[in-house]
């Protein structure tokens, strides 16, 4: 087992607390403008009023608390030595901020004072999913509260205690008594209610090959999907052949209405969507066989009425966030850096941005610096002057 030298943490709980004591910071834009629900897309951390939730490279949880600027291994177990752990380990000496399936991130949301993480259940071939794992915001008290169908969440909402996730589960096939997974794929949106832990499908299960269901972003009233899959079944060689199929939706939360949105896309396909206020600003990427990579292009926008009305050309994909973009405009030299809420684009004052993978954290950004594997956090504000942040880990 490998041991991990941190700093023990006794009294997360007292986080919570501490945004409202010394070293205190004002609310972030996403927070004046919170509308009552938490979305996750492809995120590998987790945001929270007071502080954000992530792993580190051998996956023990950490939380980085905004008022004191201060990162702590996430475990409140008297003398825990903080090591790996696998099925034979007793339970007394089991680490709770290892995650065991979840290397390299962590899914999940803070609700009602509760931590909430989507963990892979990784004995069960015949029927799998992810387990909702409830607990403190410790880790402490864990239980399973309800068990999703499908392989991987990468993306869910949350609102009003109840839990909006989709699951695409493929269809197991057996050959020579050998059970594997097959191309085919259903998918499902589901609700869970965070009180019972029951666990309801919304609508009819779909089935395609290599399907993906996805909740791209959601305002008070609706979620925003995209489906995506092939006609014909992919072997590898014909994806010319397939006919890959990309359509979105939106599921109105009140009524239950689910329709077809996002017609008007002219050879784009929407990749990204963050929703700021009432307003929508979204990601477009070229669809198909659009352009070769010499001259694909990518653009940001915001729907108005039906209507994409570009930000900007972009020369590669553009980072969005939940409240900016930062881009590369077509033909220009420099990046740029767009706040949602002005609508003013700004020179970016750091230099070789592909050096870094940023995580959305609030008003905050999780900083992995690839040249030498390190991290840190830093101020939305403050990454955009080129200033350092706070070291973690």
């Amino acid at each position: 087992m490998k041991k991990r030298i941190g700093v023990f943490l006794c009294f997360i709980m007292l986080f919570w607390i501490a945004g409202c004591t010394g070293d205190t910071d004002k609310p972030s834009k996403r927070e004046k403008l919170d509308n009552g629900i938490y979305t996750s897309y492809g995120a590998m951390g987790i945001e929270s009023p007071t502080g954000f939730y992530h792993v580190d490279s051998e996956g023990f949880l950490y939380f980085f608390d905004y008022g004191v600027k201060q990162d702590a291994i996430v475990c409140t177990k008297p003398n825990c030595k903080h090591e790996s752990w696998d099925e034979n380990t007793l339970d007394e000496e089991k680490c709770a901020a290892y995650i065991k399936t979840n290397l390299g991130g962590v899914t999940g949301f803070v609700w009602d004072e509760k931590l909430y993480l989507f963990q892979r259940d990784d004995e069960n071939i015949e029927e799998p999913g992810n387990f909702l794992i409830e607990s403190e915001l410790n880790r402490g008290e864990q239980k399973k509260i309800a068990k999703v169908p499908g392989m991987v969440i990468y993306s869910f909402a949350v609102k009003d205690g109840k839990v909006y996730v989709t699951g695409n589960k493929a269809e197991l096939k057996k050959e020579n008594g050998v059970t594997t997974q097959s191309s085919m794929t259903v998918s499902d949106l589901y609700e869970i209610e965070l009180d019972s832990g029951e666990i309801r499908p919304l609508l009819q299960e779909q089935k395609h090959y290599n399907g993906s269901f996805e909740i791209l972003g959601a305002d008070s009233q609706k979620l925003y999907l995209i489906y995506s899959w092939f006609e014909k079944e992919f072997d590898g060689t014909n994806y010319e052949e397939t006919n890959r199929q990309v359509h979105y939706y939106e599921y109105d939360l009140k009524t239950g209405e689910y329709k077809e949105t996002f017609m008007n896309l002219d050879g784009w396909q929407v990749d990204k969507i963050s929703v700021y206020g009432d307003r929508i600003f979204v990601v477009l990427s070229p669809q198909g066989q659009r352009g070769t990579e010499e001259n694909l292009s990518y653009a940001a926008a915001e729907y108005k009425d039906g209507v994409f009305e570009k930000i900007a050309d972009c020369q590669e994909f553009p980072r969005m966030f939940s409240d900016c973009v930062i881009y590369k405009e077509k033909g220009g030299e420099d990046f740029q850096y767009f706040w949602f809420e002005d609508r003013k684009p700004k020179k970016l004052k750091v230099k070789n941005l592909d050096e870094y993978y940023l995580m959305d954290a609030g008003g905050w950004f999780y900083v992995e610096q690839n040249s030498d594997m390190s991290y840190e956090m830093v101020k939305k504000e403050d990454f955009f002057e080129g200033k350092d942040g706070v070291k973690i880990h």
